[in-house]
């Protein structure tokens, strides 16, 4: 952080140790407001289960009327992954 970088991280991080989530939480935390370089951190991450989830969310917005499923394009999948 003493270089303005902003830390954050992707993948299932509830998979992860309470002590690690811990300081993954300090870290994004300690870090939220640098506007400098952006480090992400792939942590027990896959690809398809990136997918399946941001699936997962979509279709409850779809369900929940937030979100119409002719509104569903490439780039709102994009927003939901991580």
């Amino acid at each position: 952080v003493a270089q303005n970088v902003r830390v954050d991280f992707i993948g299932d991080l509830q998979a992860l140790p309470t002590s690690l989530k811990r300081q993954i939480a300090h870290a994004r935390s300690s870090s939220r407001h640098n506007n400098g370089l952006r480090l992400t951190v792939a942590l027990n991450y896959g690809g398809r289960q990136d997918v399946v989830n941001a699936v997962k969310v979509l279709t409850q917005k779809v369900l929940a009327g937030e979100l119409s499923p002719e509104d569903i394009d490439e780039n709102t999948i994009s927003a939901f992954l991580s």
